[in-house]
């Protein structure tokens, strides 16, 4: 069970072939810093507990968390817990609603101008394991245009709601440096964001990178990647850039490295 206003994850592990054993665990989230650890031992009947403490971590409503212990024999057990309630995250590049909420409900999710009064499109979803995310052929009339602005307000059946006004996320590759830089304007957002730059072109393997900056569309987060053992980052890679607001949202932009541009060479012989 995830509590959110403790900032903490219980439960209980119940592997009766490993009776007796004390077994190794972490616990972690999508958009969270880091792992938390923890040990249990089971009981004669192979039931233990576990218990990790997140703060200073803030947990959001909504949140969805991964809990993965090691068995002996070094193979893992991964299980998941979310905290009630609905968060969401904004694509606006690919026009895209992502949100943490408990399995088995529906979402309505309305997409509506900067005045918060046109509407652009409603989609309905269904809730899995994993929250829930918006793809083309759910949105009615079609598909809408998300820009910077813009509001995406979420509805579950349970009573839960959720609310993001789109900020805008600018930011330039480059793939000479591994890095990306860039602003976060959100000008309603009275506190420092977490942005995270996450590395979607890489083949494979490339960590996550983070910065800290107020969203006042002047301050400027930056993200680099050791070319040797990260991330060599190659021209026409994508990276993924997001802000974490104080309830727990998240506004995601998208940003290619560009490839270099030559300027012909022109030779004038003058007389």
């Amino acid at each position: 069970m995830v509590d959110a206003a403790a900032d903490t994850v219980a439960g209980t592990i119940h592997a009766p072939w490993l009776a007796g054993e004390t077994l190794q665990g972490h616990a972690g989230g999508w958009g969270y810093p880091g792992w938390e650890s923890f040990s249990t031992s089971l009981d004669t009947v192979g039931v233990g507990t576990y218990f990790v403490d997140f703060s200073p971590t803030d947990l959001h409503p909504g949140s969805w968390l991964e809990v993965n212990y090691r068995e002996p024999d070094g193979d893992e057990v991964k299980g998941s817990a979310s905290a009630p309630g609905l968060t969401m995250e904004v694509n606006y590049r690919d026009e895209r609603v992502k949100g943490s909420c408990e399995a088995g409900h529906t979402v309505w999710i309305t997409v509506t101008e900067n005045d918060d009064v046109t509407a652009k499109a409603t989609a309905v979803v269904t809730t899995d394991q994993s929250g829930f995310q918006t793809w083309g052929d759910d949105w009615s009339p079609s598909q809408p245009d998300i820009v910077p602005g813009d509001w995406v307000h979420g509805l579950v059946d349970n009573g839960y709601t959720g609310t993001v006004q789109i900020g805008t996320i600018t930011g330039y590759a480059n793939a000479a440096s591994d890095s990306i830089a860039g602003t976060i304007a959100a000008a309603w957002i009275t506190q420092e964001v977490d942005v995270t730059c996450y590395p979607w072109g890489a083949p494979g393997g490339a960590p996550n990178k983070h910065d800290t900056v107020f969203p006042d569309g002047v301050d400027v987060y930056s993200c680099s990647w050791d070319p040797a053992t990260e991330w060599d980052v190659q021209p026409n890679q994508d990276i993924g850039v997001w802000y974490r607001e104080p309830d727990g949202d998240e506004v995601f932009n998208v940003f290619r490295a560009p490839w270099r541009v030559f300027l012909p060479l022109v030779l004038c012989n003058y007389q």
